[in-house]
């Protein structure tokens, strides 16, 4: 099944998403390439091997073909084996088969079904300013990149995109909004600036998925005159009592059916009526395919509900999002269990800091360096280097309490990733391993921390500036209001001196 999914990536203009989960992939790739699989072999038994064969009585012989094509075009009708001819011939209640001529192109269209979900998830998400599947195409082939050129170079382009990405949510949070009803600031709701754009039509593409197999389980009953949703409870409860479902009264895919054939004669009034007996081979494959895909159906709907409501709590619950950020960025720099340890200990007994832990413990050899060592990366000092792996981030933090920390990882969270930078790394997750996931999140992680001490520095800067100009300001106010008194003190004692001397 990967070899056919992989031809059909190779087809020209077909382009490999990676913007969705397991889930989805199975619906709009694996299953798409098994109705296609099933309506190639279900063509090539009706339009290259007989589909129908007709016992021809003998007054019939040398029109064999006209019968046998007249059989398959008309339709044909099935009876139990009991019933008699004469009567079922009279019988308005009899069941009419005229599907299964048309059995490939529902499979064809089944597929096209299928696949409608991820055509829309597709469009939507392009329209969100950055393309997703970009930004998981890079991260999959930063995954399978062994060059450090290479994936230093793929690093920074993502992380690159994922910030213009995200910093397109951000609004001015100084001004005040009016609230409506529903909680939402301003008019709107859902979109891009607020955060929950791809969320939404992620969410709503899955809810097509679990709707488009509903609906093709309903239609099909509709064609095929029977309760599908019942269609496999019904065939295994026969198989496992043993009996011949393929006489039974009501049969989905019956092998044996009749045909009512008019003949009239070069004479009007010549006119002959033959019952004639046929077989339908192909019957045979389209119930063992329907089986299949009632089971397959089956499995997608459970499997695709409970996707959708994991991904439904993921997006409504801001701990579970702050968690995951959380632990990947503590995974990164080899800390997580040193962070575990340190947070089940009281609040007297705490260090200052993480750094100030991890210095102690492993000057006092409680804390090997294997542990958290990738001997590649830069490194800390505190006496003398060490090549621990995240040597950068115990410098972020290094001044920074475990409270500062996860108050930065609140921030992170809620207000640069939103719901919508956290599916994108969910994503990444899904589509990539471990390892290249939490890289990602570090990056993404240190480049938001650099961003946010640059902008601290600005402002703080252009505070500054403020304030030493205002204190110019006051104090050139202040020394021209003193020349000012002086220059007025000057005058009147000059006054003064003169108004003494005329009286002299």
């Amino acid at each position: 099944m990967d070899k056919l999914v992989g031809l059909i990536k190779k087809a020209p203009k077909s382009r490999d998403y990676n913007d969705d989960d397991v889930i989805d992939r199975l619906s709009s790739r694996y299953t798409v390439v098994m109705l296609i699989c099933f309506s190639l072999l279900v063509s090539m038994n009706q339009y290259v091997r007989n589909p129908i064969t007709c016992m021809i009585p003998s007054s019939l012989k040398g029109n064999e073909k006209f019968a046998t094509s007249f059989c398959w075009i008309r339709n044909t009708y099935y009876i139990t084996w009991d019933t008699i001819l004469e009567q079922a011939g009279r019988n308005s209640n009899k069941q009419t088969v005229a599907y299964y001529q048309w059995i490939p192109f529902v499979l064809v269209a089944q597929a096209v079904l299928f696949y409608l979900p991820s055509v829309i998830w597709h469009s939507l998400n392009s329209r969100s300013g950055v393309d997703a599947d970009n930004i998981l195409a890079a991260a999959h082939t930063f995954s399978l990149t062994d060059k450090v050129e290479t994936r230093d170079r793929t690093m920074k382009m993502l992380v690159q995109q994922i910030h213009r990405f995200l910093k397109s949510h951000t609004v001015d949070h100084k001004k005040k909004r009016k609230k409506n009803c529903c909680g939402c600031k301003g008019r709107q709701c859902v979109g891009t600036r607020i955060g929950n754009y791809l969320v939404i039509i992620f969410i709503i593409s899955k809810i097509f998925y679990l709707l488009n197999i509903f609906a093709q389980l309903y239609f099909l009953g509709r064609l095929m005159s029977t309760n599908f949703f019942q269609f496999g409870f019904h065939l295994f409860s026969q198989i496992i009592d043993k009996i011949d479902w393929t006489i039974e009264e009501e049969v989905v895919f019956p092998r044996e059916t009749y045909c009512d054939i008019n003949i009239i004669g070069l004479d009007a009034g010549n006119r002959q009526n033959f019952t004639l007996q046929c077989v339908l081979p192909v019957n045979a494959y389209n119930e063992k395919i329907y089986l299949f895909l009632w089971c397959w159906m089956m499995f997608l709907a459970v499997a695709t509900s409970c996707c959708l409501l994991m991904w439904l709590l993921r997006s409504l619950c801001t701990a579970d999002r702050e968690r995951f950020v959380k632990n990947h960025v503590l995974d990164a720099t080899g800390l997580k269990q040193e962070q575990k340890n340190l947070e089940q200990q009281p609040a007297s007994k705490q260090p200052k800091s993480t750094y100030d832990t991890v210095v102690s413990q492993e000057r006092s050899g409680k804390l090997s360096i294997e542990k958290l060592s990738n001997a590649n990366d830069k490194s800390y000092t505190h006496g003398q280097p060490n090549p621990i792996r995240g040597a950068d981030y115990i410098v972020l933090i290094a001044s920074e309490d475990v409270h500062e920390f996860n108050r930065n990882i609140k921030r992170f969270c809620r207000k640069y990733l939103m719901q919508d930078g956290e599916l994108l790394l969910r994503l990444i997750a899904h589509n990539t391993d471990h390892v290249t996931t939490t890289e990602v999140i570090y990056e993404v992680w240190k480049n938001w921390l650099d961003v946010e001490k640059s902008m601290d520095k600005k402002w703080s800067v252009s505070g500054e500036s403020k304030r030493e100009k205002k204190k110019g300001e006051e104090k050139l106010e202040k020394t021209n209001n003193t020349d000012a008194a002086g220059h007025l003190f000057k005058g009147f004692m000059k006054n003064k001196n003169n108004k003494n001397i005329s009286n002299v």
